[in-house]
């Protein structure tokens, strides 16, 4: 699709750049061969986008592959040091038009976004490194392998099957001697009825195989096991839509459970670093509201040789390094009061809040530097390159979002904001309106008290990021509620798993 060459020059002149550099880059965006032309993507180009496939021989290149443009705080955290990055998607993944039109404006007047097919045929070069942001697009991943082209993760692959295959994922962690809650599987309503029938005295939890939504996995919330089971028996029974290829696992009671993930890093099969994670799912206060990927966390790297590791991850070390694993692996599991740790699943790929809060909470170092080392096996001191106090992640919503709705970042503040949803309108930063989660903001401090009382008086008091109808979970280092983070951690500590 040709580009007008003179509203290229008026948007180039618009950011600031000089005139002759405006025309040649114009120039540049608007030559098209014909043959590029009949296989271009119906996805209209932006302007801005035109010229993202420059050559740029010598100088270091990413492209972050995103699906739903979670990956959109990488490419942003790339540019803020100065790397050549380009954003690649495929907009045909998004099947609600008024949400593709929405997407579509993603990274508009900011950050060059291309289709995907587009980049694996431009962009390749023997400086481009390719950062896969969530398990997607496996395919063009191998085929981009297959060409020589450096890929991170390289082991998307098996992270994509660990992630998505649950009975697999299941299988792995069992024979690994990681044993899940019970779980029965079923393809029609009245099969989990009768099963419900027969079994009224535990609860479940009820998680759907093709959900989109977070919020649409079934949690009941009622304390006791019947009133739960309840919950689930009558929502199962009147929900609109027939479900199919379902699962219903045993619920852990709720004062009983001590969840948490543990994360190995793997360069061909070997690990190298270990992670602790503690999240919460719901999005508001005192753990209530609908289930989302993360409302925020408390990461820090922790050593290898650690209890917690080695009755979780660690027992997954002879597989990975069997497949001579690179890339990330990790498990959120729930321990029980007998200290029996019970596998709940896998993400193996950069995850919700805790690499945002790894990589602009805890690095010393350049994201794009460690990544490229890592791709590299430059991994043996990489331990140095982060702190060892805990980062503490607070994920920002917005119910409603609107496009062109503002949202404004202290300067001293833009590397420790990592973004969901935006473009740039003469240098302000606006919504799309394509997400409800807007960004993830990150802090530090030598314990949770502390992390949390940074973010607190960052967020709220100074108001380092805001934006109209944020808002977000103020109870992340409170002590007054089951799923606490700090009380978790004290636990790990009591029970000897964290030294």
């Amino acid at each position: 699709m040709a580009v007008d060459r003179d509203a290229l020059i008026r948007l180039y002149r618009g950011q600031g750049m000089p005139e002759a550099d405006a025309i040649r880059k114009a120039h540049q965006g608007s030559q098209r061969a014909p043959e590029e032309e009949d296989d271009a993507p119906e996805t209209p180009v932006r302007p801005e986008d035109a010229d993202a496939a420059d050559d740029s021989a010598g100088t270091r290149r990413f492209v972050v592959v995103t699906k739903d443009f979670t990956g959109l705080g990488w490419a942003k955290k790339l540019d803020e040091e100065g790397e050549d990055v380009t954003l690649a998607t495929d907009y045909s993944e998004e099947e609600d038009p008024k949400l593709k039109e929405q997407m579509m404006r993603v990274g508009e007047g900011w950050l060059p976004v291309v289709q995907l097919s587009e980049a694996v045929k431009t962009l390749q070069s023997d400086n481009t490194i390719w950062i896969f942001a969530e398990n997607c697009f496996v395919e063009e991943a191998e085929k981009l392998i297959e060409a020589g082209q450096k890929v991170f993760p390289p082991s998307i692959t098996l992270g994509e099957k660990m992630e998505h295959d649950r009975d697999f994922a299941v299988g792995v962690a069992e024979d690994a001697g990681l044993p899940s809650p019970p779980t029965h599987e079923f393809s029609s309503r009245d099969e989990g009825l009768k099963f419900l029938d027969a079994n009224k005295s535990t609860a479940y939890v009820m998680k759907i195989n093709d959900n989109k939504f977070n919020f649409q996995t079934f949690v009941p919330n009622a304390r006791t096991e019947a009133d739960a089971h309840e919950q689930l028996y009558v929502y199962l029974k009147y929900m609109d839509d027939e479900p199919t290829d379902y699962i219903l696992q045993e619920r852990i009671p709720i004062e009983d459970a001590l969840e948490v993930n543990v994360e190995l890093w793997f360069f061909e099969g070997e690990p190298f670093l270990a992670t602790l994670g503690l999240e919460v799912k719901r999005k508001n206060t005192y753990d209530v509201g609908e289930m989302t990927g993360c409302a925020g966390d408390f990461t820090q790297f922790i050593p290898l040789d650690s209890p917690l590791v080695e009755k979780t991850i660690g027992k997954l070390g002879d597989f990975y390094r069997e497949q001579k694993y690179t890339g990330f692996a990790d498990v959120n599991v729930i321990f029980t009061k007998d200290n029996q740790p019970h596998f709940l699943e896998v993400c193996n790929r950069f995850g919700y809040n805790s690499h945002p809060n790894m990589f602009l909470g805890l690095c010393r170092d350049n994201f794009g530097d460690v990544i490229a080392d890592y791709l590299d096996g430059n991994v043996s001191d990489m331990a140095s390159r982060f702190r060892t106090e805990i980062g503490c992640s607070l994920t920002l919503f917005i119910d409603h979002p609107r496009p062109g709705l503002p949202i404004f970042v202290k300067p001293d503040a833009e590397e420790q904001f990592y973004t969901f949803d935006g473009l740039k309108k003469e240098d302000q930063l606006l919504m799309t309106g394509y997400s409800d989660e807007i960004g993830i903001f990150l802090t530090r401090g030598k314990d949770i008290q502390e992390a949390w009382d940074k973010m607190a008086d960052a967020v709220a008091m100074k108001e380092k990021v805001i934006f109209p109808d944020i808002y977000y979970r103020w109870d992340l280092a409170e002590d007054n509620y089951y799923n606490a983070p700090i009380l978790r951690y004290q636990e790990l500590k009591k029970r000897g798993l964290l030294k």
